[in-house]
């Protein structure tokens, strides 16, 4: 019976339909992930139940048919991509390259990297015609197992994937069980939410039945590919590795901020205590951001743009002194022909960037629905939110989880005390957010930051709107970075389709000292977003999640750019310069789209 067990350290797997569990430590050999005794269901994301269906798995030279049972053969080092055909209109898709599926598409100049080789992929067919469809493809497996093996420089060749590749000698309808159970309810990816029959699904490394997503290119004339098949193993491996780094990499402190709710639209707002990390003597902070599809977490009901999404840092009000009980709102007086001023009252706010600054609490008129009575309320005071800490691009119909660094974020937040963060985004999500603190033995720790330059048009006077700052440095001060989420949007205003998909690059330099660079070569390759689903960018999205692009991709959070500009200041006093300026071509921009860009010099000790 064909095999493929990796003998590692043993995980401890609690059942867990919507996040990967946590890692137990290794305690000798052992399967990866023992098998989990559930509870099981037949929805996504949920545990999958044991089956055994009968398999052929194709060889060069001969065949082998075996009986294939998900637990024997269970060692969550693998997982298990299940492809069907069951209409005409999926021939094309049943038809198409297996070895791209195995080896990596080119097109339009850029290729798709190989499949990992940590998977096993299972073809059934749905059709009437069911007995055609399996013997011609055995005889596809044949024909790539014979071509991959006179390629050159293949990690995984033709003796590795002739024990991967697997075909049902069965209808599917007589398979029964988990797999036609799946294959005849989940809805397919073009059909909406009332369809039927998908192109497949999959078994992640965490024996979670997992949607495969959007098998095609967007557009005209594009058909479904098995080659896309070979994102969602990529993409559970890179799950199983964060699993593991935050089993070997538990925070000292943790501080939740949102917790299976429903954000987005207008923002969510969290009201918390954040450590002094001084004090505390942490050196690291990491977000760890789920958005979820809302109602059972099917990739229907996720919404279907890829919008920004951020974290702000907000001042908050401190030892509020009451106002006075009574207060005038804003009213015209028309018989004297004149308005009458609202009242006002001084407030406080703490500043992310330290210290206070001072704030109007104004008196707006509110109306009783009962009695029609208006009357004087104070409103809150206006404590701004504007220190971006963290920032995503949500994905298109997809559930995504991200783990980023956001250590830059300290020297805004590391003050401690009650805090007030931000989430925005344009659409609602179920999500769960915390911040993780640590000591990772850093040599220094961000305490301070000055806020730098914005974005804006990618036009001819971009440059001329971001002149040359002046700043001081802070007293205990020894490092200084600058720190940025840049990214390009806007398309076809141009013909460099700028700035989401043109290779614009950043340049920064303190005191006319060297130059750092952020570039966004990948803006330019067709394919740029899918190497990345190594980071964490999510597969198979229902868009052009693909294309490269300028600073980020759909699905996929965007860690800050970070350069040491500390050998090109100025320690003893004197006068500090920061310069910043943008280019396309090694030209500065006289383009269209926009830059959306949040910077800051964070000073770390």
């Amino acid at each position: 019976m064909p095999r493929s067990l990796i003998l590692a350290l043993a995980l401890l797997l609690v059942a867990c339909p919507s996040e990967e569990p946590t890692p137990a430590p290794p305690s000798g050999p052992a399967p990866v992930n023992p098998w989990s005794e559930g509870p099981y269901g037949v929805g996504v994301r949920d545990i999958a139940r044991n089956f055994s269906i009968p398999l052929v798995t194709p060889g060069v030279d001969e065949d082998e048919q075996w009986t294939f049972d998900l637990r024997d053969q269970w060692t969550g080092a693998d997982s298990y991509v299940f492809l069907q055909t069951f209409s005409s209109n999926t021939q094309d898709w049943w038809n198409s390259s297996l070895v791209d599926l195995l080896v990596g598409h080119c097109r339009f100049g850029a290729c798709s990297p190989p499949s990992v080789g940590n998977v096993h992929y299972i073809f059934v067919s749905g059709r009437g015609d069911w007995e055609s469809d399996i013997d011609s493809m055995k005889e596809r497996i044949r024909d790539a197992l014979r071509e991959i093996d006179d390629l050159e420089d293949l990690e995984f060749g033709r003796d590795h994937w002739r024990e991967r590749l697997h075909v049902v000698p069965q209808w599917r309808e007589d398979i029964g069980g988990l797999v036609d159970n799946v294959l005849t309810t989940w809805p397919s990816e073009d059909s909406g939410s009332g369809g039927w029959s998908p192109y497949g699904f999959a078994i992640d490394r965490f024996q979670r039945l997992r949607e495969i997503g959007l098998t095609r290119f967007v557009g005209d004339g594009f058909t479904s590919e098995l080659w896309f098949a070979a994102n969602l193993p990529r993409h559970f491996n890179h799950e199983y590795e964060r699993a593991i780094f935050l089993r070997d990499h538990p925070p000292a402190e943790t501080v939740t901020l949102w917790d299976q709710e429903e954000a987005g639209g207008g923002g969510r707002f969290a009201e918390v205590v954040l450590p002094d990390v001084a004090s505390a003597g942490y050196d690291t902070l990491e977000i760890d951001l789920t958005m979820g599809c809302p109602e059972g977490g099917a990739d229907k009901n996720c919404w279907e743009w890829d919008y920004k999404a951020h974290m702000q840092i907000c001042e908050a009000e401190i030892a509020p002194e009451e106002p006075p009980a009574e207060c005038t709102w804003k009213q015209q007086d028309r018989l004297a022909g004149i308005d009458i001023p609202a009242d006002t009252f001084a407030c406080t706010c703490t500043s992310p960037y330290g210290g206070t600054v001072e704030r109007v609490r104004t008196c707006n008129g509110v109306t009783d629905e009962e009695t029609g009575v208006t009357t004087g309320q104070w409103g809150a005071c206006p404590c701004e939110c504007g220190g971006e800490v963290a920032r995503w691009i949500t994905s298109y119909h997809r559930h995504g989880r991200w783990l980023t660094d956001i250590t830059p974020a300290l020297g805004l937040m590391g003050r401690g005390g009650p805090a007030r963060l931000k989430f925005q985004t344009s659409y609602p999500y179920t999500m769960s957010a915390e911040l993780r603190y640590s000591d990772r033995g850093a040599e220094t720790t961000p305490f301070a930051a000055i806020p730098l330059w914005g974005g804006g048009g990618f036009g001819g006077g971009y440059n001329d709107n971001h002149a040359p700052i002046p700043f001081d440095v802070p007293v205990g001060a020894t490092k200084a970075e600058v720190v940025a989420f840049i990214t390009g949007h806007g398309f076809n205003g141009d013909d460099a389709n700028c700035a989401e998909f043109c290779p614009h690059h950043h340049h920064f330099a303190v005191n006319g000292g060297a130059t750092h660079t952020q570039a966004y070569d990948e803006a330019d390759d067709w394919l740029g977003c899918i190497p990345q689903i190594d980071d964490g960018a999510l597969p198979n999205q229902y868009g052009t999640w693909y294309l490269g692009r300028g600073g980020w991709c759909p699905g996929l959070d965007v860690p800050p750019y970070r350069a040491d500009v500390s050998a090109d200041v100025d320690w003893d006093g004197g006068e500090n310069v920061i310069a910043y300026e943008a280019s396309l071509y090694g030209q500065p921009p006289a383009n269209h789209g926009s830059i959306w860009m949040t910077s800051y010099l964070v000073f770390s000790r």
